[in-house]
Formats: C-alpha cells, structure tokens, sequence
C-alpha cells in the first residue's frame, strides 16, 4: 500500500450441498479503520464532531472518536468503513481539507488497516 491510498478487503461466501460447493454471494467486509493524528486545538476540533458525522456518513456505519490520554491534542478515528472507493474519493477532496483545515487538523494522518 503506497501514499494515500486504501485498500478494500472482500470476502465470498460459500456454501456445500451434496453435489458441489455453490457461491452464492460476494459480499462486501465493512473493515474497520483507524485513523490517527495530531490537532492545533482540541476544543476547536471536537466542535466539529458533526462536521465530522455528516462527511464521513456516507461511507461508514459508525464513527468513533478518541483522545490520547497523554496528549490531549492527539485524537484517534475509528471507522466501520462501507464503501473504500468512496473514501479514497473524499479524502481527495479540497473541501475535505477545507474542514481539516477548519477543524485544525494537523497532516499527517497516520491510518491503519486490519490485516488480512
């Protein structure tokens, strides 16, 4: 995995009867991501928890939100991603940064995947 990028996981499910095996359907995993990185201002970043809910929705089942204890402007994202292509979509997308921007989020965002 190189840059920015992110990766789908897939799987297929299988089931037997007495002739053979039969696919019945690829489904889509909904992989878990998280997302990692530092912010400018805590109280500024956690004001935009809808901001937050409203671009990240489309793409994801649930969203959670966390504060290192050690460092309260380091937060943690973690996301039950549903659609990756669309992900990689947004997190290219200037008005993203915008509100990255907005919400004083500072680059890089470190992301981390589960692994297959």
């Amino acid at each position: 995995m190189g840059g920015n990028e992110l990766v789908s996981f897939c799987s297929i499910v299988i089931v037997s009867s007495p002739a053979s095996f039969q696919i019945i359907k690829k489904i889509q995993t909904m992989p878990t991501v998280i997302i990692r990185h530092k912010v400018g201002d805590f109280d500024t970043w956690i004001k935009g928890r809808q901001d937050r809910m409203d671009l990240f929705g489309p793409v994801t089942n649930g969203l959670q939100e966390f504060q290192d204890t050690n460092d309260p402007n380091s937060v943690v994202l973690v996301a039950n991603v549903t659609d990756m292509d669309k992900l990689n979509e947004m997190m290219q997308d200037p008005n993203v940064q915008k509100k990255k921007d907005e919400h004083t989020v500072i680059d890089s965002l470190i992301i981390s995947m589960p692994l297959a």
